[in-house]
């Protein structure tokens, strides 16, 4: 019987930054080429459901966005809709876009 292998995520630098995994610094490169400004966890948070450090920071559109391989766990969702709720009771508004995958064209989640 074949034993399912886990992923195990590359550090990859990029721009200066040194990303947890490759997936993370292939968005920070579609970010480029979109013309985005970015910053790469820039600004952890405690949260009822635990410390939770977004991937990105979007700082021309006060928005964060997570990153992962495939749909985020209950846990993973949990934090990233605690920082939306959190941010919008601050009097402004702090969407955390979900970004499953590989970046290509597609519409992705966003929590506002």
């Amino acid at each position: 019987m074949k034993e399912k292998h886990e992923l195990i995520p590359i550090d990859t630098e990029y721009k200066g930054y040194y990303f947890r995994s490759r997936l993370e610094a292939r968005w920070a490169v579609f970010f480029e080429k979109m013309g985005w400004n970015w910053r790469y966890e820039v600004e952890g948070f405690k949260l009822p459901s635990g410390n939770y450090l977004p991937d990105f920071y979007f700082p021309d559109l006060d928005c964060y966005a997570e990153v992962k391989p495939k749909q985020l766990n209950g846990v993973e969702l949990q934090k990233c809709i605690e920082l939306s709720q959190a941010h919008n009771k601050i009097d402004y508004q702090a969407d955390v876009i979900l970004l499953e995958g590989e970046p290509h064209w597609k519409e992705y989640r966003v929590l506002s």
